[in-house]
């Protein structure tokens, strides 16, 4: 029941950071990235932007 219990809150706070995320995104990259889940989200926004940055 706690490990339960813990899991769903993570998965409502990941839902929740995951919408925040996507609307401060620009329209273009909010449709690339609306499938994915927060952890994966950050780590395509990094790879993104690392490459804009060379």
């Amino acid at each position: 029941p706690e490990i339960l219990a813990a899991h769903t809150a993570w998965i409502k706070g990941s839902k929740e950071i995951v919408g925040l995320m996507l609307m401060t995104m620009e329209p273009e990259i909010q449709r690339n990235m609306e499938t994915l889940h927060a952890h994966e989200m950050l780590l395509e926004l990094k790879t993104l932007f690392a490459q804009q940055a060379e």
